[in-house]
């Protein structure tokens, strides 16, 4: 992984400034032509057209084989740009206060503008709405009392077709903010995960996995794209009530009171139902999380973990089962609402000895008709609120895991000799695992809301004690232990993935740009080349030399398009000792000051790890500061500088030559040494 991109996304947090990075891209532009439009324009939305007819002028030239370009879509404006909403939410986020509904306050205050001109309409759609039933008992009451007045009747007529116009524009109107509130939410949201994600370790912070992360990305955060009208429809069902049950009132008197009395009835009835569906919900997710973090292993490979990934799926199944069984329930119950309470009107009505007029009769149906549609909408509302609020709080607890210790890391790029320097370096690893957290947190809310606080377990273990490191440019150091000894945590903590005491902080302090190779090694779902390019500009002679010296050349003839061969999820049809060569061939590449080498001799053929030290790590890298971990002791004889780990201490350091003459080191491994010189 080249040191550029580890640099900026773990330690020093310069995703942050993503969206002032990708604004710099963007060249300034005219304006669009949804700016330029008038008060017309804009109201019927006429800015689109030229782009419509272009666009199907490009869809009749499809059959001729010509592409749909993307300068056929108008651009937009500077205010509607995925980095100017990026930027205006991490501010918003930055100073609002922490709470249950931190992630809902910063949206709000970001998109207030775009949400109170939504609502604006809707509120127009609603009033328009009422009006219509008001003029039909109107024009009835006319026609029945034989009345002569044309005017009038004009008049009528003329608002009822004028409310119906403006009803269908403030719709219009309202349906197009709310899904590009959505899809504006959606991307600031997955923004802001993806930055948070660069800002997290996974290794020295479990709480979280990939697959629950990638879950909050394309789940969690693409619930904003349709909520939001949903959204709508449950803000504005309360005011639709209220106007009709005043304008029941008004028109037929305290016989309403029958209908009301259902409406209550039903209304309690479907809450109970929704507290059922959010524990759902929250459930579903749950299981959803296991089961896509299981998934993410690739174990269609055996038999025990195929068997555990469909356990996991039928917990699924059946929770969704019962969710949708509960939300049936909920929907006919809601959609059954409507009649009974225009039945339990009209039938008060009569028992208390009224007689209905004509017009009055139509317009309580119509104010039912009108109400009915909200009504229906309304389960189904509550529901993806009551989702997305879930989704949201998950959300936000990720946002404010904790992330990267990386203040004790300071760069220098303009010191002197010394490359890497460790002093006092005592680092952590969490104990817990995710299932212990989860339990934790568990207790802790419990405790809360009784008001007991009781010791939680110790979240954190020492793994490394008091290390003091000073390695010059150029050097090769090896450093070297039993299996748990630390070794591999010396470079972790080197790029930041520990955890240290805020009160008693480490010193690291690089010199130069970082590249690193680990034991896992990263393999990204493109082509061999890409995956050695890892995003830099191709160079033909720098390109080869990473194929030659990580031994790459040979593979490359085997592989059907050779470097262009598409590689699998995680690498999935190279082989070990390929995946290891395409990592140090990435490092190779990225041309960095120093190089983090964790064990990857191991990996590979002896004659290929022969030929790596000898031909790429002493010979073609020989000017580059190279940190490697190895168990391969034969090898300590190409390093400058050994350190020997116990327990997450150096108890010996030196040159091969002082080293071997220490009393530890001979106790620890003398059988190995001996076995490794006399090869």
């Amino acid at each position: 992984m080249s040191s550029d991109n580890l640099r900026k996304g773990l330690i020093n947090d310069s995703f942050g400034d993503f969206g002032s990075f990708v604004e710099t891209l963007i060249p300034e532009q005219k304006k669009t032509a949804r700016e330029k439009a008038g008060f017309l324009g804009k109201l019927f939305v006429s800015w689109i057209y030229p782009t419509l007819q272009e666009l199907l002028i490009r869809f009749r030239k499809l059959a001729q084989k010509q592409p749909l370009e993307v300068e056929t879509i108008q651009p937009l404006s500077k205010t509607e740009r995925s980095s100017y909403l990026y930027e205006k939410f991490k501010n918003q986020l930055i100073i609002t206060q922490r709470g249950e509904n931190t992630i809902f306050k910063a949206l709000y205050q970001t998109f207030q503008k775009q949400i109170i001109i939504t609502f604006v309409w809707l509120i127009i759609s609603v009033c328009t709405s009422v009006v219509i039933p008001i003029m039909i008992k109107s024009i009835i009451d006319y026609i029945t009392n034989q009345e002569e007045d044309y005017y009038y009747a004009s008049t009528i007529i003329a608002v009822i077709i004028i409310s119906r116009a403006i009803n269908m524009i403030a719709n219009a109107q309202a349906r197009l903010e709310i899904r590009s509130f959505g899809f504006d939410a959606q991307s600031v949201l997955s923004v802001e995960l993806m930055s948070k994600s660069l800002r997290t370790s996974f290794l020295s912070n479990p709480r979280y996995t990939t697959g629950e992360v990638i879950n909050l990305m394309q789940v969690d955060a693409g619930k904003l794209q349709f909520v939001t009208y949903y959204l709508g429809v449950a803000l504005l069902v309360p005011i639709q009530l209220i106007v009709t049950v005043y304008l029941m009132f008004a028109y037929i008197g305290l016989s309403f009171l029958g209908g009301f009395g259902i409406m209550i009835l039903t209304a309690v009835w479907n809450t109970l139902i929704g507290k059922f569906l959010m524990k759902y919900q929250q459930t579903m997710m749950k299981e959803k999380d296991k089961r896509t973090n299981c998934a993410i292993l690739d174990i269609f490979i055996n038999q025990f973990f195929r068997e555990k990934l469909f356990k996991l799926r039928k917990a699924e199944i059946d929770i969704t089962r019962k969710r949708y069984f509960g939300t049936a329930f909920y929907i006919f119950s809601v959609w059954l609402s409507p009649l009974l309470i225009l039945c339990g009107t009209f039938l008060m009505h009569i028992l208390l000895g009224h007689q209905l007029s004509a017009g009055s009769t139509f317009a309580i149906i119509s104010l039912f008709q009108m109400l009915q549609q909200p009504l229906l909408q309304l389960p189904i509302a509550i529901n993806e609120v009551m989702a997305t609020n879930i989704s949201l709080k998950r959300i936000q607890k990720f946002l404010f895991t904790d992330e990267l210790q990386s203040d004790c890391i300071q760069f220098d790029y303009y010191g002197d000799e010394r490359s890497v320097e460790i002093r006092g370096g005592n680092f952590y690893w969490s104990t817990l695992k995710k299932e212990e957290i989860d339990e934790q947190e568990k207790k802790e809310q419990e405790n809360k809301k009784k008001k007991k606080q009781k010791k939680t377990k110790k979240l954190q273990k020492q793994v490394l004690f008091n290390i003091n490191m000073e390695i010059k440019k150029g050097m090769m150091i090896g450093i070297i232990g039993d299996v748990g000894a630390g070794k591999t945590s010396i470079l972790q903590a080197i790029i930041g993935e520990m955890l240290y005491n805020p009160e008693n902080p480490p010193k690291v302090t690089i010199t130069g740009s970082l590249a690193y190779v680990g034991q896992k090694y990263w393999i990204q779902n493109l082509t061999v080349k890409e995956n050695i390019l890892f995003g830099l500009e191709y160079k033909e002679q720098k390109y080869q030399n990473a194929l030659k010296y990580s031994c790459l050349s040979q593979d490359l003839k085997i592989l059907i398009k050779g470097d262009e061969t598409m590689i699998g999820e995680k690498g999935i049809n190279l082989s070990g000792g390929q995946k290891a060569r395409i990592s140090l061939a990435r490092a190779i590449y990225s041309d960095a000051d120093i190089i983090l080498l964790d064990d990857p001799i191991s990996a590979v053929d002896a004659h290929v790890g022969n030929f790596i030290m000898n031909e790429c790590l002493n010979g073609y890298l020989r000017n580059k500061t190279r940190i490697l971990i190895t168990h391969a002791l034969n090898s300590l004889q190409y390093v400058d500088y050994i350190y020997l780990l116990e327990n997450g201490a150096v108890i010996e350091q030196g040159t091969f030559q002082e080293i071997k003459q220490f009393n530890q080191f001979q106790f620890n491994i003398p059988k190995v040494i001996q076995k490794s010189t006399s090869k």
